[in-house]
């Protein structure tokens, strides 16, 4: 599984807290990363899981990358914490000045730039 480190599991699993958090997930083999914001990073931390185990097709060049290089060399960053409603505008900020590899949509909040395969069009 994308490894927490012992702190972030107690905070946000064991006392299960909650607010804005920005995190990156980081492929330790070449350091390309993915950045994501979340206002319940219990929730997020499970949907990358989830979506990983069944081969979603969301965070396609993330989940095509761990598929390649292995969970195990993947770890996950919270990069800040902030009030839920400067989220996006963080997101954006850490989007436009660390440039991830991993993310297809390069707008916070948006899925522009996402070119979806006509078989997931069809299934919406």
């Amino acid at each position: 599984m994308l490894a927490l480190t012992e702190e972030q599991y107690l905070k946000y699993m064991t006392n299960k807290s909650r607010g804005g958090v920005i995190y990156k997930i980081v492929n330790l083999v070449n350091n390309d990363f993915y950045i994501g914001s979340t206002q319940n990073f219990i929730k997020r931390y499970y949907t990358h899981i989830n979506h990983l185990r069944i081969n979603k097709q969301s965070c396609t060049l993330l989940i095509r990358a761990i598929n390649k290089y292995k969970e195990e060399n993947f770890k996950l960053e919270i990069i800040e914490e902030c009030l839920p409603e400067e989220l996006l505008t963080r997101e954006q900020y850490y989007l436009d000045t660390l440039l991830p590899k991993y993310n297809v949509a390069k707008i916070a909040g948006s899925n522009l730039g996402i070119k979806r395969s006509n078989s997931v069009k069809q299934a919406k």
